[in-house]
């Protein structure tokens, strides 16, 4: 039996108080420096001025909060409670969308990236699809970040390295105890 990552989500969204830690799932991880992975990331992918973003999974507005004063961002998450959320606790766009079937048109964004939410996908095609997608509506960057390669979360989407051919593959952008990578794909 799969496990209901999306109600989960919906709880946190609706449940939960305003703190972005505890709503976007990480609660146990409160000092990190999210304004800190924001900078890494923009550098890692080459973001500049004027450049547009949109972000798989933006759940409580984690990095879109210091992205969206900057650059032209869209956050999505496939929870309607999130999403709205989102927009709530960040005032910044997001939409409702599924990562395997991105709403927005071939190229529509520079750089397109998830952070901390490959392992809540609901299986490893699903995951093929929903880099295939990120790929299709992405013009220079996609990222993918915080990939889990151990857990003890047994419910949890593991993943090597191996995953993610033609994909540049470097270290996390936080401490923590178990093991996550970024797979990073320059498109031009």
């Amino acid at each position: 039996m799969q496990f209901d990552w999306k109600a989960v989500w919906d709880r946190k969204a609706g449940d939960e108080p305003g703190d972005q830690y505890v709503v976007s799932g990480f609660e146990h991880f409160n000092n990190i420096d999210t304004e800190a992975i924001a900078h890494h990331l923009c550098r890692l992918c080459k973001i500049e001025s004027g450049h547009s973003i949109l972000e798989i999974g933006c759940g409580g507005g984690l990095l879109g909060r210091h992205l969206s004063s900057q650059f032209e961002y869209v956050g999505t998450d496939y929870s309607a409670k999130m999403v709205q959320r989102a927009i709530e606790l960040n005032r910044f766009s997001a939409v409702r969308t599924d990562a395997d079937n991105i709403i927005f048109k071939d190229k529509s964004f520079d750089h397109v990236f998830a952070f901390g939410v490959f392992h809540y996908f609901p299986d490893y095609e699903y995951a093929k699809r929903a880099i295939s997608e990120m790929e299709r509506v992405a013009r220079k960057t996609v990222c993918i970040s915080d990939i889990t390669a151990e857990s003890k979360e047994p419910m949890h989407l593991l993943y090597t390295e191996d995953f993610f051919p033609g994909y540049q593959i470097s270290s996390q952008f936080y401490e923590r105890p178990e093991r996550r990578f970024t797979a990073t794909r320059y498109l031009e």
